[in-house]
């Protein structure tokens, strides 16, 4: 949802005054946020989520998205810290970017991820490398 957490509060405000039930907008911003940073990795990774059969690529097996979903929070945090908290699917896209150039995910191939994310103890430390690449890094002074 684009705007900023100001826009938020007074959209909630505006709904308490006219007796809207403030979840079902949290709920709505809740999706509309998950619906952006889906469409990010898709703009981000076109070949990988074009394959809908799962031949040669693996962000949508389910151990991939997974992965991908378990990366929200650390995108969030990079919007937070470099977009101004404005969460939709250019910023989004925008702080994907670090992951588009680490050889260890290879665009999602499947020969570039299957031995990372076959078993437990791999695919944890290949989300930890995937964390790693998205901290947030301050400018040095």
């Amino acid at each position: 949802m684009e705007g900023t957490s100001s826009d938020t509060k007074e959209i909630e405000r505006i709904a308490q005054q006219l007796g809207l039930d403030i979840t079902v907008l949290r709920n709505e911003k809740r999706k509309r946020i998950l619906i952006d940073y889906l469409t990010a990795v898709e703009q981000t990774f076109p070949a990988a989520w074009a394959d809908t059969k799962r031949q040669h690529y693996a962000l949508l097996l389910p151990t991939g998205l997974q992965i991908m979903i378990s990366l929200l929070p650390d995108i969030m945090q990079r919007c937070d810290f470099y977009e101004g908290f404005t969460y939709n699917r250019t910023t989004f896209s925008k702080q994907l970017e670090p992951l588009v150039s680490l050889a260890l995910l290879g665009d999602w191939a499947k020969s570039a991820v299957e031995d990372s994310i076959s078993v437990r103890p791999r695919r944890e430390m290949f989300f930890e490398q995937l964390k790693e690449a998205l901290k947030v890094k301050p400018p040095s002074s």
